[in-house]
C-alpha cells in the first residue's frame, strides 16, 4: 500500500511497526473517548495490543482482506481508518476510523475518509461502500451524512460493546452516488 497525501496537513500512511509505541500511547491516551464505542478497547491495552493489530493488518493481502492507514497530522499520529475488505464476488466493502479527541471537530475524519473513498472508487473500482455507526455515536454518524451516503437503516443488537448491545445505522454509497457527488467527495478541505 501506498500512503494518500489528504492535504497540506494530513497524510493517510498504511500501518507499520514502526508506528506501534505511538499508536499505541495514543489508544490510552484516549480510552475514555474510545472505549465506549470499541469492544477490542480495555482498561489493560498495551502495545502488544497495537502490534498484534499492526501484524494482522499487514499480514494479510491488503485488497482482499483490508487494509488501515495511520491518520497523521503534522507528523503527529491522530487516528486511524481503514477497510474491512472488498468481496470480489460483490465488489463491496465497509470502512471504520477513529480519531483522537484533540483532533476533533476540524474536519480531519471528514476528509481522510475522503480520500480513502476516492481511492477505493476511483483507483479500485468498487461497487458499493458501507459505513456502519453506533447509533448513539453522532460524531461518527456525522462523517457518511456529510459525505452523501444513504442512512440505509438500523441493525438492532448488532453489536456487543462492554456487555450491552447496541444498535447501528448503516449508510451505503453506490457508484452511482460517487459519480453525482464527486466534486463534493473530492474537495479536501486545507
Amino acid at each position: 500500500m501506498k500512503s494518500l497525501p489528504v492535504n497540506e496537513r494530513i497524510t493517510l500512511k498504511p500501518l507499520s511497526m514502526e508506528m506501534s509505541g505511538e499508536i499505541s500511547k495514543f489508544i490510552v491516551q484516549n480510552y475514555d473517548q474510545l472505549s465506549p464505542w470499541f469492544e477490542w478497547l480495555n482498561p489493560d491495552y498495551s502495545e502488544t495490543d497495537t502490534i498484534d493489530f499492526i501484524s494482522r493488518s499487514i499480514s494479510k493481502d491488503p485488497i482482499i482482506s483490508g487494509f488501515n492507514f495511520a491518520i497523521i497530522v503534522e507528523g503527529n499520529y491522530a487516528g486511524t481508518v481503514g477497510n474491512h475488505g472488498i468481496s470480489q464476488m460483490h465488489n463491496s466493502s465497509s470502512l471504520g476510523y477513529y480519531l483522537g479527541k484533540e483532533y476533533e471537530g476540524k474536519g480531519i475524519m471528514l476528509n481522510s475518509v475522503r480520500a480513502v473513498i476516492h481511492y477505493l472508487y476511483g483507483e479500485l473500482k468498487i461497487e458499493r461502500l458501507e459505513i456502519r455507526c453506533n447509533i448513539d455515536n453522532l460524531r461518527s454518524r456525522a462523517i457518511p451524512e456529510k459525505l452523501g451516503f444513504k442512512l440505509e437503516g438500523n441493525f438492532r443488537n448488532a453489536e456487543m460493546v462492554k456487555g450491552v448491545y447496541r444498535d447501528w445505522a448503516v449508510y451505503g454509497m453506490i457508484s452511482d452516488d460517487f459519480k453525482k457527488n464527486r466534486e463534493t467527495l473530492l474537495k479536501v478541505d486545507k
